[in-house]
């Protein structure tokens, strides 16, 4: 009954039946004989988990001293959170400056680990700290109990009364790293054999014992060799991935082997639940791809992409990347469409589908026609059919589909055509059989405008919001960043949302220093990830740009190891030890949708009541982080921001997608007219009283800093005012509230130019005049501002509204005229054209 004849009982080489497994084979060939050496034990089997490790899915115990592992984020093991708890305190780094390990802990158990703390001479006690005090052996325990219930209570008297004891063998159970205490087990294991009826072949029972599960130790003892290569393998390649380094669903799925006596994990029955549930979906896919044929999956019609290995892309990992290519009926085709797929021209899993989708559709424009069976009679025919499918596509609801999405089948289909044709794999098949380079779908027509409008999340909705920004802090720690800075990464994604307009894909893939500071300010430098245009800049605050740049040396501090160039500001929360990989897009919208559902109910209101006369609840439904980026369009939009400069802050191609933001139904418009017309003030700031839209929209022109009755330049579209503009000194001036940020703007104009006029020297007579120009203005500024205060709530509500909506239609007729005209714009020395872009 020794250890070492129980050692004989484990072999540590696979028999000569696994031997001749082929899949042994394979696996060997793919397993890192150097992979954590220091951590496997291939003699006993043993695999231990290092929480110091930063990848290790367990950490050591925050508490001095306590020994303990946890898995949880706030970094205490279960007594010490209860310690924590109990004390009140609601501050955890100034608990544990204070906080010791209780007496009845048990910590990480191995050979040298906590030993007992008797020491007599300079002679400690050999033996592990087990007890039920875990500060000595089980011996010493029993003996301090003893002397406490004599009446004893000085520890140290105690102490001089008892002898160190020497180091026992260790336990029989081989994966056990305790000291054996009765019929050479540890204490925890004599239980167990004694809890199995004392079998009498002690040795027999103890070779295919589990250790003590002290959530840092994987035994694969008694597996089949090819179990013990694929868990092995299986953990490789997760660590590899930078995924978090976890024993305890391994040891679960090992368990299940043992029981169930299978050669392999793809063997395996049942389901598992927990961590262990994922990791067995990991484990059995991954190696069913590494047994799979791959010259057996191309006779299928139905491909795996990854036996292939065609699942680039950011559809990775272990889920099934199907592809079905039964629905393309012709078999000459078909089998085009995989020789083409196999190529890898098409680089990912999503795409693949996109592309398999747009040629069964082709698919089917051939089935009409003659060519259905004959592929010598395909002509264009086919292919304008297709066009029509295409255009006829719909939702799953019954929604037409978007031409952005038709666009992309039918660029599918066109490269698909393209490569078959320059490849001679189409000598059978008529040239005529090919797409004209019209052959595409106006994306221009997918934006709906009020809809458009609609998306974004209200401006008073976005003040509530700032309200719970608290909330934000709730959430799960990224890994090694910390909780307080997981924090603060999350409140800075909210605030980038909503002060850039960026899109989450934008915002995901922000490089670690994405600022730069020029001589007018800060701008953000990101990538467009839509439109694949990198080095793109927006300007942005100082205040934000501050924040960026803290944050992103926090993040850079917790990766001590990756340079700066390779690190991102928002890295990926899990499989990523060294912060060379942002997080996804959807995971940082998941922050946001998170946030939303987190902030108490009834506390996001409208601003408007509803017929009963009460205040409902905002839709949360439409608070989503793209949102935020039509909010911001929006925004600009209403402040009257040029419709090209708004193009160039929304990085669009088009200034028609720009110019939805700009668009005023008639009627609204009209309303619009009506509410501010009787605010309309004179070049001396006296109300001139109301007048009715036809006569508003007639008699006037808008001008630069408010309407302008005079007949020529009303005729000639504002572009003809005899006084270049100086709008404060002509009698036919007619300003109304909606030109406040106009005039304001002008005024900060005109007072840069006294500057500039007094630092060239400048006659008197153009100073005197500038001066009286802001004079005048100011005049008139003043007087809707005073106007406006005299008016209720409601009606300022309402004013503020209606010069939004005409600001914005204002600006989209400016853009319209710009986009229209022929030949150059004549622009005045010190005076800008009407409404025209910057």
């Amino acid at each position: 009954m020794t250890r070492a004849s129980h050692l004989a009982l484990v072999p540590e080489a696979p028999d000569a039946e696994h031997d001749a497994d082929p899949r042994l084979t394979v696996l060997r060939s793919r397993l890192d004989s150097g992979w954590r050496a220091s951590q496997w034990d291939a003699s006993r089997h043993l695999l231990r988990a290092d929480p110091a490790d930063r990848q290790a899915a367990l950490s050591a115990c925050r508490v001095s001293g306590c020994g303990k592992t946890t898995r949880s984020s706030h970094g205490l093991c279960s007594v010490c959170r209860r310690q924590f708890v109990a004390s009140g305190s609601d501050d955890v780094e100034a608990w544990l400056r204070t906080a010791e390990r209780t007496g009845r802990q048990r910590g990480l158990q191995g050979p040298d680990d906590l030993r007992c703390e008797v020491t007599l001479d300079e002679e400690q006690c050999e033996r592990t700290a087990a007890g039920s005090d875990s500060l000595l052996c089980n011996l010493h325990d029993v003996s301090w109990r003893a002397f406490q219930r004599r009446g004893g209570t000085d520890r140290a008297a105690w102490m001089a009364t008892v002898t160190p004891m020497p180091r026992t063998p260790e336990c029989l159970v081989s994966p056990c790293a305790l000291q054996s205490e009765t019929r050479g087990l540890c204490r925890t294991h004599y239980r167990r054999w004694y809890a199995a009826g004392q079998p009498a072949d002690i040795d027999a029972w103890a070779a295919v014992q589990e250790p003590i599960n002290d959530g840092v130790t994987l035994w694969l003892g008694g597996l089949p060799a090819l179990v013990v290569s694929e868990i092995l393998y299986v953990l490789q390649k997760r660590d590899a991935e930078g995924n978090r380094f976890d024993l305890e669903p391994a040891r679960t799925i090992a368990r299940a082997v043992r029981e169930t006596a299978v050669a392999s994990l793809v063997e395996l029955p049942g389901s598992f639940s927990g961590s262990a549930r994922p990791w067995f979906k990991y484990a059995v896919d991954t190696l069913t791809v590494l047994y799979a044929d791959a010259e057996a999956e191309r006779r299928k019609d139905i491909w795996d992409l990854r036996v292939l290995n065609l699942a680039a892309g950011r559809e990775t990992g272990t889920k099934p990347l199907l592809v079905d290519f039964t629905p393309i009926r012709q078999r000459w085709l078909r089998d085009l469409a995989k020789r083409w797929i196999d190529t890898g021209s098409v680089n990912r899993a999503d795409n693949v589908r996109i592309s398999i989708t747009a040629i069964s559709h082709l698919s089917d424009a051939i089935a009409l026609g003659p060519g259905a069976h004959d592929a010598t009679l395909l002509s264009r025919s086919e292919i304008d059919t297709f066009m029509d499918l295409i255009g006829g596509l719909t939702q799953n609801d019954g929604a037409a589909l978007s031409n952005s999405t038709k666009g992309r089948y039918v660029t599918a289909a066109k490269l698909f055509l393209a490569h078959a044709r320059n490849d001679d794999w189409l000598d059978h098949v008529p040239k005529g059989f090919a797409f004209n380079a019209d052959d595409k779908f106006d994306r221009s027509e997918d934006y709906d405008e009020d809809d458009l409008v609609g998306r974004a999340v209200p401006e008073h909705v976005i003040a509530q919001l700032d309200n719970y920004v608290g909330l934000l802090d709730i959430g799960r720690e990224i890994r090694p960043l910390g909780m307080a800075l997981s924090c603060r990464l999350r409140r800075l994604a909210y605030r980038l949302l909503r002060d850039t307009g960026r899109r989450v894909s934008d915002l995901a893939a922000l490089r670690l220093d994405c600022t730069e500071k020029k001589d007018d300010g800060w701008n953000l430098v990101y990538t467009n990830v839509k439109a694949r245009r990198r080095g793109r800049r927006l300007p942005i605050d100082e205040a934000l740009a501050t924040e960026i740049n803290e944050v992103g040396g926090l993040v850079a501090a917790a990766f001590p190891h990756t340079t700066r160039d390779r690190l991102w500001l928002f890295p990926r929360p899990v499989r990523n030890p060294d912060g060379k990989v942002h997080i996804a897009a959807s995971g940082l919208a998941d922050w946001i949708s998170r946030w939303v559902t987190a902030i108490p109910e009834n506390a996001i209101l409208n601003d408007y009541p509803d017929e009963k006369g009460r205040v409902q609840p905002f839709d949360r439904t439409l608070i989503y982080p793209h949102a935020f980026r039509h909010a911001y369009a929006q925004r600009h939009a209403d402040a009257g921001t040029s419709v090209d400069i708004l193009r160039q802050l929304m990085d669009h191609r088009s200034v028609e997608t720009t110019m939805i933001y700009y668009t005023v139904s008639q009627e609204r418009r009209r309303a619009a007219v009506e509410t501010v017309a009787s605010m309309r003030l004179d070049r001396t700031g006296q109300r001139v009283g109301a007048v009715s839209v036809l006569a508003y929209e007639v008699q006037s022109v808008a001008v630069p800093y408010g309407n302008c009755q005079e007949p020529s330049n009303v005729a000639a579209g504002g572009k003809a005012c005899p006084l270049r503009f100086q709008c404060a000194g002509c009698a036919h001036y007619r300003p109304d509230p909606s030109f406040l940020p106009a005039i304001e703007e002008h005024i900060h104009e005109l007072l840069q130019n006294r500057e500039t006029a007094i630092a060239t020297g400048a006659a008197d007579w153009v100073i005197d005049g500038l001066e009286q120009e802001v004079a005048a203005y100011r005049n008139i500024s003043a007087k809707m501002l005073t106007d406006l205060a005299d008016l209720n709530e409601d009606e300022r509500s309402a004013i503020e509204q209606a010069s939004v909506i005409l600001r914005r239609a204002r600006a989209a007729a400016a853009a319209a005229d710009v986009e229209t005209s022929r030949g150059p714009v004549l622009v005045q020395i010190g005076r800008r054209p009407p409404e025209e872009p910057a």
